[in-house]
């Protein structure tokens, strides 16, 4: 025994890996992670990627991984989506958002996702514009704007 009354050969250890997302100043998600044994190697438990498309009718989500490699993997209809912190439905990925997927495979063999992580947001539907506005239609619902080169 110890000084402290503990059988001192006997070592207890606990671990708990979590995740922790943030965005600024916004509240802070943890998501917990599975934990693997002293010398275990970590099996594919995520998957990180491009979206390269969603069927909704299907529940898969297709990804492009850095290698080239198109990953077909499936979801339920209660798989949340992580964007800074805040939770959205499926339906919040966009082509192109780089996420991570955390996987589990079913008794079947099939690989699932349980969460998605979006890392950064595709931009591709936004643009910048840059010129004068010339003339504005509320009624009609547009604007003029003329570019630095002066054409419209």
């Amino acid at each position: 025994m110890n000084r402290f009354g503990f059988i001192s050969s006997i070592p207890i250890v606990f671990t708990l890996t979590v995740t922790v997302f943030s965005s600024g100043c916004e509240s802070i998600t943890l998501v917990g992670r599975p934990t693997l044994p002293p010398g275990a190697e970590m099996a594919e438990t995520e998957l990180v990627g491009q979206v390269d498309g969603l069927d909704l009718g299907e529940r898969i989500i297709f990804i492009a991984t850095r290698t080239g490699e198109r990953r077909r993997i499936r979801y339920d209809a209660g798989t949340p989506v992580l964007i800074a912190g805040r939770e959205f439905p499926i339906t919040g990925l966009r082509v192109g958002d780089r996420v991570t997927l955390q996987l589990f495979t079913d008794e079947c063999e099939n690989t699932h996702t349980d969460l998605v992580r979006v890392r950064s947001i595709s931009h591709t539907t936004a643009g910048v514009l840059e010129g004068r506005v010339e003339a504005t239609r509320p009624d009609l619902g547009f604007f003029e704007i003329r570019p630095p080169t002066g054409e419209l």
